[in-house]
């Protein structure tokens, strides 16, 4: 593999430089290249099951993404959105306007001021194509292996297979003179949009909590590049400096619209143990004056992995499946997961009616054959018991 598509793939998101390019005419090949890049990449995560498709939640975000983009002074063409399923906090565009955002960000943000603080610093990146500033003045120079180690870490533990070589490569972030100026554009044109710039500070302040354990390494951009202290003082900063009172949070069209994504992510995040970021979220989803039947299953799943030990996790996972079931009597895995709660709990009457329905349910389920045998096996024990 050449040094010189490893350039452009790791590019894509601006984590290789190349150097000071001779002419205009080069110029305008390596960038016809960082696009031609881009849009393999975009294709790839086309196909891949690594993007969470939803599809209310992308005509949600194409919204606010159209009116915060119709702020800025562009021609460069209609940016596009995607949503992977990871947990880690990440967002990164590309040359040719696709933005990414990780499931995990999404989760984190409470309205859609933040969120479109967020989109206009990725599409001012990409406005003022920071992409090739990069390119021009640096070379050979590996800032991160980002994308690498999220692939590794979580996109194909999801299950989502290998996207294409160009993906496996992305950076943390860009110079600091340029993460500085989208900050302002992005500002510029959240509060141009109708936003409340005062919640735009939060959208840093944020990834300064540490999620998890402190010996857990987040690879991503938003995690050190540059310290999100410092973009915090800058956003304060620019909102001290702003003329603009008031504006929209839309709070609760934002949770309307990632619901979803939310639910998603605290089953990605249980699945890397990251037991306090999934417990925030799924007090988040409780809270909810509407809150469902899967707000409470995965509360029941939280309380099963990572509550208290022993017959009190049981008790407090049982609960939570119960009223699942009461809210959606057609939840099959929380007809499931109370059986097995009851099993361990030694309500063996319950639990086989709670197993047959989740079998009725169900019919295809994978364990059918495990499931239909703690059936018999607590049958009989009622049997002998008689």
């Amino acid at each position: 593999m050449s040094a010189r598509w490893l350039a452009a793939a790791a590019l894509l998101a601006c984590g290789l430089v190349a150097a000071p390019l001779a002419s205009e005419p080069a110029r305008k090949a390596e960038e016809h290249a960082l696009w031609e890049r881009a849009a393999q990449w975009e294709t790839a995560l086309q196909k891949s099951d690594a993007v969470l498709r939803d599809p209310a939640l992308q005509t949600y975000l194409d919204e606010v993404t159209a009116k915060v983009y119709a702020q800025m002074d562009s021609t460069q063409g209609e940016p596009r959105v995607y949503v992977l399923r990871h947990p880690l906090i990440n967002a990164f565009a590309a040359p040719n306007g696709l933005v990414v955002l990780h499931s995990g960000i999404l989760a984190r943000l409470e309205n859609e001021a933040e969120l479109a603080t967020l989109l206009g610093h990725e599409l001012a990146h990409f406005v003022r194509r920071h992409s090739l500033l990069e390119s021009r003045e640096r070379r050979g120079v590996t800032r991160r292996e980002g994308l690498a180690r999220a692939l590794s870490l979580g996109l194909y533990s999801l299950g989502s297979g290998p996207l294409e070589a160009a993906v496996e490569r992305h950076v943390s972030g860009y110079s600091r003179q340029l993460e500085l100026e989208a900050d302002r554009l992005g500002f510029e044109a959240m509060a141009g949009a109708g936003y409340d710039v005062r919640a735009s500070v939060r959208m840093f302040e944020v990834v300064l909590l540490d999620e998890e354990e402190p010996t857990i390494v987040d690879p991503f951009y938003y995690a050190d590049h540059p310290s999100m202290e410092a973009r915090a003082e800058h956003y304060r900063e620019l909102i001290a400096r702003s003329r603009q009172a008031g504006g929209e949070l839309a709070g609760e069209r934002y949770f309307a619209a990632v619901r979803g994504a939310l639910e998603q992510n605290v089953k990605d995040d249980l699945s890397f143990a990251r037991v306090r970021s999934a417990r925030r979220s799924i007090d988040r989803l409780l809270a909810a004056a509407d809150a469902n039947a899967e707000a409470h299953f995965l509360d029941g799943e939280w309380q099963r992995l990572a509550g208290e030990p022993g017959q009190a996790g049981a008790v407090a996972s049982a609960a939570a499946y119960a009223r699942a079931t009461e809210l959606d009597p057609e939840h099959a895995a929380a007809w499931r997961a109370l059986g097995l709660a009851q099993r361990e709990l030694g309500r063996a009457a319950d639990a086989v009616r709670s197993l047959e329905h989740a079998l009725e349910l169900a019919p295809d389920a994978l364990d059918r054959p495990i499931l239909e045998a703690y059936v018999r096996e607590l049958q009989s024990e009622a049997a002998r018991r008689r």
